[in-house]
């Protein structure tokens, strides 16, 4: 467990620091690691595997044809739009960077979340 926890400590750094100087951009902890959101959509996610980085489900199949990239699941579920980069695939600043950018175009497709707490019916 020390070692999960330390790759979700490095690669929210590395996050943190690819994202550095961007607006909108908040943090909050989830799945067991921490999520980044930008206007209140998830944009990637540090976790113990790697780098989970929403694309949206028309560049899916663009980012699953590069390395270290499969398709995100929830247990057994697969979560469409969703891609996780195993660690060995975000080795440079270069990488990680060109993740984060697929997934901030992908976001920037969607309208803005209200920053309200939403209530579950």
């Amino acid at each position: 467990m020390a070692n999960a926890q330390a790759t979700i400590t490095v690669m929210t750094e590395r996050v943190r620091d690819a994202l550095s100087g961007a607006d909108r951009i908040e943090e909050q902890r989830m799945f067991g690691g921490i999520g980044f959101l930008l206007d209140g959509h998830l944009l990637c996610h540090a976790n113990r595997k790697g780098l989970m980085v929403r694309v949206g489900r028309e560049r899916e199949a663009k980012a699953l044809a590069k390395p270290h990239a499969s398709l995100c699941r929830q247990g057994k579920r697969a979560m469409p739009g969703f891609i996780q980069i195993a660690t060995p695939g975000l080795r440079t600043a270069r990488e990680l960077k060109a993740w984060l950018k697929l997934g901030r175009g992908y976001l920037a497709t969607l309208e803005p979340r209200s920053s309200k707490k939403r209530r579950r019916a």
